[in-house]
This record gives structure tokens, sequence and C-alpha cells, in this order.
């Protein structure tokens, strides 16, 4: 992403989806650092249950999750959050 804003003609960066597990430090950071990254980030709960999370065999739970929001808006408070999430998953 900032090889990507360095391109001259670029003006907004947007990216479609970041799991959770793909948050690494500094592209937290880079959401607060680049001005160029839109404060929109989709970002994938899919359930707020850590039984039904261990089920769909992801690698986070609720408190990850929840975690991971606050150092999001901690690096941009003006950060909108959009998601999906699962219903009735079976089993």
């Amino acid at each position: 992403l900032s090889a990507i804003a360095r391109i001259e003609g670029i003006e907004r960066i947007r990216y479609s989806t970041s799991h959770p597990v793909e948050m690494t430090d500094d592209l937290i950071a880079l959401h607060g650092d680049e001005p160029k990254l839109m404060p929109y980030l989709h970002l994938p709960v899919q359930s707020g249950s850590d039984r039904v999370l261990r089920a769909m065999n992801r690698r986070h739970r609720a408190e990850d999750y929840l975690a991971l929001v606050a150092r999001l808006r901690a690096a941009r408070p003006d950060l909108a959050l959009g998601s999906d999430f699962i219903v009735g998953f079976p089993g």
C-alpha cells in the first residue's frame, strides 16, 4: 500500500478485505499515517461466538477482534468499518 501511495496520480486507496489475522502492526499504523488510504476497512467478523469461530476454523476469538478494532480506532479515529456476519452456521 505504501508503494501504491507513492505512484503519481493515485489520490485515494481503498482495498476490499483484510482478514483479522492479517492486520499487522505495520498495516494498522499505515491506516493512521497514509492520507491516501481511505478511512474505511472491510473486516469480516463472521461470528461473535468463540465456539462458532472455532467450529468455523477461524484463528481469532471475539476478544481478539474487539482488541483489533480498538487498535485500528487508535490509529485512525475516523475509520469506518464494514463487515459480514454468518447467521445460522450449521453445527
